[in-house]
């Protein structure tokens, strides 16, 4: 037995001399530094086991071994440490320690940029509820803490500051980590007689010098640990900005502190910790995590604090003269400079805190509201003053709370109500009066909408405020009233909606989420305004539609039960028109049920109005507002044009309209469709300051279906009564109907009119056009009376337009036109009849002179023209009938072409058939319809010059065997009978056209009909001495017989013969040869075919030259000419 002692003792002994020291000195380091990645080492370790001392010298704690750039070298240092273990540790396991001394401590601690701490691996810390303990692996029991001579660095890299703890003296009469209850009994039976030394802490603290004492004591096994803490003009920021991540930041301030600090040990019972505090700040200044600043100049708090039982209570939080400011995130919260992170315990899901408010006392205080989404919303609330009472967490009695405060507009809100302390809800009465609107509900509008004046002259409602799902803020008003002045609200940049009075009450309104519920409305004399923009987006559907935009896509759910509106006016205007279109409903009574914003619902409304253009109208239908759309009945009276949009007037090219307009029908918006019928009366149109253009008595369709956006206009049947049109062509030949839809202005805006227009039948009843051409001297002036049906408008390719037109011009001249005409894909193309009867050539007299250098004094012609014009080319065949034609002297500068033309044509009833056929391209600039009948009556007139028979031919199928002039045999001037017969046919030409003359002009040739003359003469000789020669021969031979017979024949000698006689032709007798030719031709006429002889005439005789080109001489020349007057 005594051996065994021995060894146990040698055991013991070695163990506790040389074993601990060498675990502590040689193996525990790199255990140590496997753990913390940094290197251990003791200078000298000394372990007593009989009186359980333990002493460390040197300890060093190095840099990190697994970063090369940790340039802190020691972490940790101590010159001795000294722990004093009790013997109990032997027997329960666990770390007892009646004292530990340190001398010479240091610690240099370092917060790097990631708010990570250098010491992480080093210190365990561990919180339970809000109290940090030293978590170690085991259980620990320390009493009697000493530390003297010490220093602590702290190295702020975020903040860029270095603190600095000097001459550190500590001592704490306990420190432990929570145990069993057999720990403590044990405990206090071993430590009954030992002394607790007082908590005490001195230090030069950046060079000041702090000294903080207390008091401990043991009785009765109960431990008591007392220590008070005063501070003056602390630096708040200095120190709390090292407290754990939070939503609020204190920027600036300081406190008066004053804290009371008792700790209580005892077997069997809790531990507990009691705070008390007296804490006065002065200028505090506190800053969000949406950097909106608050500022507190005096605030005071006196509390009592159980950190581990999770009790707080406030006996009293005052607030003189605070500044807060609350904003708004662009996702719609609401962040508050008050709001912490929610105790450990509620984070953890442990025990829920206790917290007690006593009294809590706002006085005039300023709160100021900011959006932070950018929007000009900022309102500011003077004069506020809060209180709230008898707030207790572990209470279902509610709290009473008031809260009163000034407008900025100097008006006044309360509340009054209860605030639940377990789900923090409030519910209470809201009254306000003279209430800013642009203040007060600015930022609770969508993005993009605001009011911009007006104000809330009394407001009533009830309210709740409570933390809705995802901690979401949630305040409700219900069965409220609200009565508005002089509101104006825009969207999108433009005004919506304003009106002097506006009387309100809901049901429900919820600002935070959006929604308004149950509204009643009575609005009187408001203004409102629907505008489309440029991609027809109306500003009350707002920017929620637009895509891509980064606000809030949260629209409003409101449902509006009743409105009645008085006396207002409602104003339509769409950009996304050429010309922006901007319509006016006056003086408008409108009631309203169901209105809602929800995307499909849809409501009611009737709109009455008895200025509408100074007319009525009355609509009534279903209306929707997500996306906006109406189907409306309509009902208008006596709309009067001149009130039209400018669009209508734009787009006609009519500056000037006038007229009133009725229908009943159906009105569609967006887009303005109406499909109904529709009667305009008394229409004109015009210029400014000139003469009405176009015009009519009424116009009236049973159904037309009429669409701005895109356009389209269709009708069945459109019957237009007396329409009117004033044409004009001034000196310069500029129409004034040329800018009839014409549409270049709108083009220039990047309008291009390519809607449907489809309108089957336009009946026309008794109407007139006036005619006045001011190129010609005197000016032209018809009117044209016009009835019939145009059919089949409608702009798609390949369509065609038809016509069945009846005219009377000038009130006796009938006309008409029929046929097609195609001008909606490319070229126009034309199909066209038409017809004019007895109109009076005297009318047409200023158009012609120029022409045909004549003036008309009598007669009327028929004309029916074919036109046909088919991509850019044009034919054209023209039927002349001219009855009675009568020409004036001529202007001087004419010769007899027209007069002649005229008696070509004109038959023996006075009549002329006259067929002017052209062709022309519209592509040939020079190219007009007058110009080319021109050309065509032009060549007609060349053509009675250089073959006066291709004229005859229409009447006269034989005129190809009309001759102009008779061959006569040389030297005579007898008619053959071949030259009769031609004679003959030229006599019925002159019996076919009455004003028709023959000149008759006879020919001899000084050759061929001098040489017959000649030889005639010649053989008229020597017929004459032949004859003399027998007659002397008979003479001889009766002589000359009675001589041989009676008597002998005397020698008398013959009588020589007599000379030669000359023969010759003179002109004279080829003169009366060509005489004598010409007055056969014109007694044959006169004789034997009856001709009168006014119409023959007689030219003079003329005689060709022997070797002339042309013609023989020996003729006579057949020529028409005209029997008109031509002086």
């Amino acid at each position: 037995m005594l051996a065994a002692t021995l060894l146990f003792f040698l055991t013991y002994c070695l163990i506790g001399f040389l074993g601990v020291p060498y675990f502590l000195q040689s193996l525990l380091p790199g255990i140590a530094a496997k753990n913390m990645q940094r290197q251990v080492t003791f200078g000298s370790v000394r372990f007593n086991p009989f009186t359980l001392v333990l002493q460390l010298d040197n300890t060093i704690i190095g840099p990190q071994l697994d970063n090369a750039d940790d340039t802190i070298d020691p972490i940790f240092s101590a010159a001795r440490i000294e722990a004093n273990i009790s013997s109990l540790s032997l027997l329960q396991g666990q770390f007892i320690c009646s004292s530990l001394t340190a001398e010479n401590l240091f610690l240099h601690i370092l917060r790097r940029e990631d708010n990570t701490y250098n010491t992480s691996r080093l210190i365990p810390l561990q919180r339970s509820r809000t109290f940090p303990f030293l978590r170690l692996p085991f259980s620990y029991f320390i009493s009697n803490l000493t530390v003297t001579d010490s220093r602590l660095l702290f190295d702020d890299l975020p903040a860029g500051r270095s603190h600095s703890l000097d001459k550190i003296d500590l001592s704490l009469p306990l420190l432990f980590q929570q145990t069993g209850q057999g720990f403590f009994s044990s405990f206090f039976i071993a430590g009954s007689e030992t002394h607790l030394t007082n908590p005490h802490f001195s230090a030069l603290i950046n060079g000041s010098p702090v000294d903080i004492s207390g008091e401990s004591s043991v009785q009765n096994n109960d431990f008591t640990a007392k220590l008070k803490l005063q501070f003056q003009a602390v630096d708040v920021p200095s120190y709390l900005a090292y407290l754990p991540a939070r939503k609020t930041t204190i920027e600036k301030g300081t406190a008066d502190i004053v804290v009371d600090t008792t700790f209580h040990l005892a077997a069997g019972e809790k531990t507990d910790l009691t705070v008390d505090t007296q804490i006065r700040f002065i200028d505090l200044v506190l800053l969000d995590n949406k950097n909106n600043r608050s500022t507190f100049p005096q605030s005071t708090i006196n509390a009592s604090l159980s950190p581990l039982e999770s009790r707080y209570f406030f006996h009293e939080i005052s607030l003189i003269a605070p500044k807060i400011r609350v904003g708004r995130t662009a996702d719609g919260e609401w962040s508050f400079p008050l709001t912490f992170p929610p105790p450990a315990a509620e984070r953890n899901n442990e025990q829920p805190f206790d917290l007690i408010l006593e009294k809590i006392e706002m006085t005039n205080g300023v709160i100021d509201f900011f959006d932070a989404n950018g929007r000009k919303a900022v309102s500011s609330y003077s004069g506020i003053n809060f209180s709230l009472s008898a707030f207790d967490r572990g209470s279902t009695t509610p709290a009473p709370f008031s809260l009163s405060a000034m407008t900025p507009e100097k008006g006044r809100v309360s509340a009054q109500g209860e605030i639940d302390p377990f789900s923090l809800a409030a519910a209470g009465l809201f009254t306000g009066e003279a209430i800013g609107l642009s203040s007060a509900a600015g930022s609770l509008l969508p993005a993009g909408m605001k009011i911009t004046s007006g104000k809330i002259d009394t407001a009533t409602s009830r309210f709740t405020w409570r933390d809705g799902k995802a901690k979401k803020k949630e305040l409700l008003f219900h069965d409220g009233s609200v009565a508005i002045k002089d509101i104006v609200t825009t969207g999108q940049d433009t005004p919506l909606f304003s009106s002097p009075s506006l009387h309100l009450a809901f049901g429900e309104f919820d600002p935070f989420g959006r929604r308004a519920d149950k509204i009643t409305a009575k609005v009187i004399n408001p203004e409102i305004r629907f505008f489309w923009d440029k991609d027809n987006r109306c500003n009350w559907s707002g920017p929620e539609q637009k895509k891509n935009s980064g606000e809030n896509k949260r629209q409003w759910d409101i449902n509006v039960t009743s409105l009645t509106l008085e006396n207002g006016n409602i104003i339509l205007a769409d950009n996304s028109l050429p010309t922006p279109l901007m319509m006016t409903l006056e003086k408008i009574g409108l009631t309203a049920t169901n209105l809602s914003s929800k995307e499909g619902e849809t409501g009611e409304i009737k709109l009455d109005s008895t200025n509408f253009g100074q007319g009525s109208l009355t609509m009534q239908g279903p209306v929707s507002f997500s996306p906006f759309s109406a189907s409306l009945n309509c009902s208008m009276k006596n709309f009067q044009l001149e009130k039209a949009p400018p669009l209508f007037t734009d787009w006609l090219n009519f500056p000037r309209l006038s007229g009133e307009a009725d229908s009943d029908g159906e009105l569609h918006l967006p887009g303005f469709s109406y499909t109904g019928s529709l009667e305009i009366r008394n229409f004109a149109a015009g210029k400014k300051d000139e003469a009405d253009m176009a015009g009519w008595t009424k116009a009236r369709s049973e159904r037309i279906s009429l669409k701005l956006v895109p356009f389209s206009l269709q009708a069945e049947t459109v019957t237009l009564e007396e329409p009117s049109l004033q044409w004009v062509v001034d000196a310069k030949g500029m129409m004034n109907i040329a800018d009839f839809f014409n549409q270049t202005g709108l083009r220039e805006n990047g309008f291009v009119n390519d809607g449907r227009i489809a309108l089957t039948t336009i009946d026309l009843k008794n109407g007139k056009l006036d005619f006045l051409d001011q190129r010609v001297s005197p000016p032209y002036a018809k009117q044209i009376e016009i009835a019939g049906t145009i059919s089949n408008l409608v702009n798609q390719p390949a369509n065609r337009l038809s016509l069945n037109l009846a005219a009377a011009i000038g009130g006796k001249s009938p006309g008409s036109l029929r046929g097609e005409l195609g001008f909606f894909d490319g070229p126009l193309s034309a199909d066209l009849q038409a017809e004019i009867n007895q109109m009076p050539v005297k009318d047409f007299s200023p158009y012609l002179v120029s022409l045909l250098d004549y003036q008309l004094t009598k007669g009327d012609f028929n004309l029916a023209v074919h036109y046909k014009r088919e991509n850019h080319e044009i034919t054209a065949d023209n039927s002349l009938v001219i009855n009675d034609l009568e020409l004036a002297s001529s202007t001087g500068k004419s010769s007899a072409s027209l007069p002649f033309a005229v008696a070509l044509l004109t038959d023996p009833q006075g009549k002329m058939n006259v067929g002017l056929p052209f062709t022309g391209s519209t592509t040939d600039d020079s190219y007009t319809f007058p110009r080319s009948l021109g050309r065509a009556i032009r060549a007609m007139m060349l053509k009675s010059k250089v073959s006066p028979t291709t004229l005859l031919k229409a009447d006269l199928q034989e005129t190809d065997q009309l001759v102009d002039h008779l061959l006569f045999s040389p030297g005579k001037s007898a008619l053959k009978e071949e030259n009769k017969t031609a004679l003959k046919m030229i006599a019925r030409v002159l019996e076919a056209r009455p004003l028709l003359l023959l000149a008759v002009k006879g020919f001899s040739s000084l050759e061929t009909d001098k040489a017959a003359l000649l030889q005639e003469k010649k053989e008229r000789l020597d017929r004459s001495r032949l004859e003399e020669e027998e007659k002397k021969s008979l003479q001889i031979t009766q002589k000359y017989g009675r001589e041989e017979i009676g008597h002998p024949r005397s020698e008398q000698q013959e009588p020589p013969p007599a000379p030669p006689t000359k023969i010759s032709v003179s002109k004279k007798e080829l003169q009366e040869l060509a005489e004598k030719r010409k007055q056969q031709v014109m007694d044959f006429f006169a004789v034997e075919l009856k001709i009168p002889a006014s119409r023959l005439k007689a030219d003079s005789t003329d005689l060709i030259p022997a070797g002339a080109q042309g013609r023989p001489g020996n003729r006579v020349d057949l020529r028409f000419d005209a029997a008109l007057d031509r002086q």
